[in-house]
């Protein structure tokens, strides 16, 4: 059940820190092309 519970909290933790990711990578886009 330990093994299980773990690789769930890790899939969950991925998927919460997916759209932030996405956000950070397209703010950083926008950031260069606006500054460069």
């Amino acid at each position: 059940m330990l093994a299980i519970n773990k690789t769930t909290a890790a899939k969950l933790i991925i998927l919460w820190n997916l759209p932030a990711l996405l956000l950070l990578a397209s703010a950083y886009e926008v950031g260069t092309t606006v500054f460069a």
